[in-house]
């Protein structure tokens, strides 16, 4: 989970730099058609793909050590539902605005992120790695149902294993979990304001020179 968050942290910092993605993909490929190399269009595009393929498998192992029946039914429903978006796109040229695509995935892989981190410590913790900061913040699993079904808001029911896997919430967490995800989501937005600013000012500069 803790390697799952590194990778995923990386990318959502190298993303943050990327504010010409597409004309740069664009401007890549345009030279490679213009050169025929015909190899080095196969090679873009298998190590684009084979890349996100890795950190799929990565992000996906990681959930599925928390829950396995939730991981699987969201990745299932990922995948279909990028191959009727990528379709969309394809058939009717759908047009996607590239830097609020990037800005919304990118809060929702830093809050995946976060709960990785959360839930790898946890798992330290179970197994008496980390013994600081193993008491219990709070608890808000509803009490399990009669017939041994747990409710939809517990973690562990239909509801609240998609917001643990997705938004990695726990309902009694440990002091360190909560220290851990805040800390971690005060970093990483912190460090987005900074390189939105100074993007910003980059920016700024460029134009006063054109």
């Amino acid at each position: 989970m803790l390697v799952g968050a590194i990778l995923l942290t990386t990318m959502i910092l190298w993303m943050m730099q990327q504010s010409h993605i597409a004309q740069e993909l664009h401007s890549r490929i345009d030279e490679k058609i213009m050169q025929a190399q015909k190899a080095g269009i196969f090679a873009l595009v298998f190590v684009a793909i084979f890349r996100e393929g890795i950190e799929t498998v990565i992000f996906l192992g990681a959930v599925s050590a928390g829950n396995a029946g939730i991981s699987v039914i969201g990745a299932m429903a990922g995948i279909i539902a990028a191959i009727f978006l990528g379709y969309l796109i394809f058939v009717s040229s759908l047009k996607i605005d590239l830097k609020k695509f990037f800005n919304t995935t990118s809060i929702v892989l830093i809050l995946f992120a976060a709960g990785l981190i959360a839930h790898g410590i946890h798992e330290f913790q179970e197994a008496g790695a980390i013994g600081i900061g193993t008491e219990e913040a709070w608890n808000l699993n509803p009490a399990i149902n009669p017939d041994g079904s747990f409710p939809l808001l517990h973690e562990k029911g239909l509801v609240g294993s998609f917001f643990r896997d997705l938004l990695g919430y726990n309902g009694n967490p440990s002091v360190l979990e909560v220290f851990a995800y805040i800390a971690y989501l005060v970093i990483v937005v912190f460090y987005w304001k900074r390189s939105s600013l100074k993007k910003a000012r980059l920016f700024k500069i460029a134009s006063g020179r054109n």
